[in-house]
């Protein structure tokens, strides 16, 4: 089931077909999930116990951690995904730069972008999705900023 053009396409019968969703909408879920499944379960996990004191953070479709960590979280990456479709995968590096004394601008237009939880109904949806380590790991280094 390759992706083009942001459609699942299925073969059938040596022909293509775009499918947008209605009875093959499961498939989106279930690539989703396994996704989701490989990157969290798999990959950040065993990134986790190698490097204990290493922050690693996902947003979206990505892994992020520091530049000391970048080639220990691909080789596992690219070993768990490689094992399971036996097809070595493309990774693409990133190296983002963070000021750590950002303008009030910036400041005020990241700050618009938060969506706040509204409730305790919501946290309890989302809490699952939470990584505490992470959470401890910003906290600390938010600590060593000087401002």
């Amino acid at each position: 089931m390759p992706l083009q053009g942001g459609h699942i396409v299925l073969a059938k019968g040596g022909q293509f077909t775009p499918v947008l969703g209605g009875q093959f909408a499961w498939i989106f879920h279930v690539m989703q999930r396994t996704e989701s499944f490989l990157m969290l379960n798999k990959a950040c996990r065993e990134f986790h116990e190698k490097y204990r004191d290493a922050p690693i953070f996902t947003i979206h479709d990505g892994l992020y951690t520091t530049n000391e960590y970048i080639s220990g979280l691909t080789d596992i990456t690219k070993n768990n995904l490689t094992t399971l479709t036996k097809k070595v995968p493309g990774i693409k590096h990133t190296k983002e730069s963070i000021n750590v004394v950002p303008d009030t601008t910036t400041i005020h237009e990241r700050w618009m972008k938060i969506k706040p939880i509204s409730g305790k109904k919501k946290y309890e949806e989302i809490k699952h999705t939470i990584l505490e380590n992470n959470i401890k790991l910003a906290d600390a280094f938010i600590k060593t900023i000087q401002i």
